[in-house]
């Protein structure tokens, strides 16, 4: 299924990427999340709610897992996918929960 949607959404392909560049480059995490989002509209949510958990949801606990012994010691440099980032799931918040202090440089 997911093959046949990337075949079928080709034609937006560029379209989309420049929609991507411009937000990262404002630094928009939100509406690079929303992009990603618009992104899936073909598939149904049946596909989408799973595909996306997995892919960053499950990753982002693992990521914080792997990532706080490290964080812990001081001086780290973290570096992780846009989109890994946003959200009630995302790397931030689980920082924050956690007690750690996050910033952005840009």
């Amino acid at each position: 299924m997911f093959l046949q949607l990337t075949i079928d959404s080709l034609a937006l392909r560029d379209t989309l990427y420049e929609k991507v560049l411009d937000a990262y480059l404002a630094s928009d995490l939100g509406l690079l999340m929303m992009i990603n989002e618009e992104s899936m509209i073909m598939a149904p949510p049946d596909f989408v709610e799973p595909l996306m958990y997995a892919l960053v949801d499950l990753r982002n606990l693992r990521m914080l897992q792997r990532m706080q012994p490290r964080l812990v010691e001081g001086k780290a440099l973290v570096a992780v996918g846009d989109l890994h980032l946003p959200g009630e799931q995302g790397l931030l918040a689980l920082l924050r929960g956690q007690g750690f202090k996050v910033s952005a440089i840009y």
